[in-house]
């Protein structure tokens, strides 16, 4: 089964005799078997995968609240610190906006992809509001 934010239903599941997995967040101390991904890791390399193509500015999409989710930004603002360390000059201009969704279909991702653009367009940033305007209208 999906972890999806039940960590205190699957604790207390690991305390009756029902066998199961999860697919989810492996963290120490766990009271269940959990298959997974380290989470932090994902955001840390794919955060110095953009910095090394001279990226500046991150939309991160996700429901904070949850671990796994939580620990991939945790990585991405890690590979942005490590990054400042060597490269002191380009602090002020990196940026994080976060985009919090709790449900990921099709038509919630879609309306807050749609949100998020138009406000770029009214932004005050110098980045290629014209480019935005042309894609999302």
């Amino acid at each position: 089964m999906g972890e999806g934010g039940r960590r205190d239903e699957l604790i207390a599941l690991a305390g009756r005799p029902v066998p199961f997995v999860v697919w989810g967040a492996v963290e120490d101390g766990l009271s269940y078997c959990a298959v997974g991904s380290d989470n932090f890791r994902g955001g840390l390399l794919a955060g110095r995968h953009l910095l090394e193509r001279g990226r500046s500015r991150f939309l991160f999409i996700g429901d904070p609240q949850h671990f796994e989710i939580s620990a991939r930004r945790q990585g991405l603002v890690a590979a942005l610190d490590e990054y400042c360390e060597s490269h002191p000059e380009d602090k002020a201009r990196l940026q994080i906006t976060d985009l919090s969704m709790v449900d990921f279909s099709y038509a919630t991702s879609h309306e807050a992809a749609t949100r998020m653009m138009k406000s770029l367009i009214r932004s005050p940033m110098p980045f290629s509001r014209a480019a935005i305007r042309r894609r999302w209208r």
